[in-house]
């Protein structure tokens, strides 16, 4: 993640967090952002060069890692690791949610108590399935071949 900022340039900063520019309003505010933000962008830079002496310290690889080293002096970049690290990599947990409710809420289990509801899909939501690759193995061992012989070879 370090590694990242250090190759930013201010065309970079422009093009990779827009947003930013969507929140500030005026155009005397955008630049005092931008001028703000690529002084910080230098301070963080600084902060990761080798120089030698820190050589043998280990670089934070994930933006998770990296938070704990944002200090006061970089409160925008430590602003943007935040929404980084919150924001989700896909949409899997809330369609696993949605189709969840969907298993449950059954006609069955219409007349259910939203409370029970609730348990019922948190546990299932958050279940960890274990899948063994040697059964995956097997499963697709089992199964018949996939591509149709046309021509009989034993001939």
């Amino acid at each position: 993640m370090a590694y990242f900022f250090m190759n930013l340039s201010s065309p970079d900063v422009n093009a990779k967090f827009p947003f930013m520019h969507r929140v500030l309003i005026s155009a005397t505010i955008r630049n005092t952002f931008m001028y703000f933000m690529m002084a910080e962008l230098s301070i963080w830079q600084n902060q990761w060069k080798d120089d030698g002496q820190n050589s043998t310290v280990n670089k934070p690889q994930t933006a998770i890692e990296t938070l704990p080293y944002c200090t006061n002096i970089v409160p925008n970049i430590k602003l943007l690791l935040q929404i980084f690290t919150t924001l989700p990599v896909t949409t899997a947990t809330p369609e696993r949610t949605f189709s969840t409710l969907k298993r449950l809420k059954t006609y069955l289990r219409s007349r259910m108590t939203e409370n029970r509801l609730n348990g019922l899909a948190l546990v299932n939501i958050n279940k960890k399935e274990v899948i063994s690759e040697t059964e995956i193995i097997e499963d697709f061992a089992e199964k018949a071949p996939r591509k149709l012989q046309l021509i009989d070879w034993s001939k």
